[in-house]
């Protein structure tokens, strides 16, 4: 094991653990507190799963994370590795089911239950009660009460 952490981005793969491209290839280095392996370099640190997708496939955009496929934050194989958004990547996240969904119920900002929406929803479609009516039944602005009927939220997509 080296000793002294690598000065340049080239010295990186010195310090990975590679394998068969199936398999994770483990930094074998520092890591942050979330599992990402680290370097320093001119006294600023670098996530080492970036530089070596930069190294693979070249600048990555503004704004732009690289996600691994295999959900390990140590892995550094370029197979693993790829590009996308914030969005994409809590979706991914979401999908993989390592993030709970923030839709309906289980949203903290949620102030009602799916069973209520789909009372409203219900109420709504005998035409008996108007979008306010709604509202003033179930505590709710009659803006909001529109969007669950037109399913602009609680759409359930």
């Amino acid at each position: 094991m080296i000793t002294r952490p690598p000065n340049k981005k080239e010295d990186i793969w010195k310090n990975i653990i590679q394998s068969f491209p199936s398999l994770c290839w483990e930094w074998n280095l520092s890591r942050n507190r979330c599992g990402y392996g680290t370097i320093s370099i001119k006294n600023k640190k670098y996530l080492v799963h970036r530089i070596v997708y930069e190294l693979i496939y070249g600048e990555i955009s503004e704004g732009i994370c690289i996600c691994h496929h295999c959900d390990n934050p140590s892995c550094c194989n370029p197979f693993h590795l790829f590009a996308g958004t914030i969005k994409d990547n809590m979706k991914d996240k979401i999908n993989k089911g390592r993030c709970a969904s923030n839709k309906g119920e289980n949203n903290g900002n949620c102030k009602l239950t799916q069973t209520q929406v789909n009372k409203i929803r219900e109420l709504y479609s005998t035409g008996n009660y108007s979008q306010t009516e709604l509202g003033i039944m179930f505590n709710y602005k009659p803006t909001n009460i529109s969007s669950i009927v037109n399913n602009k939220i609680w759409s359930n997509k």
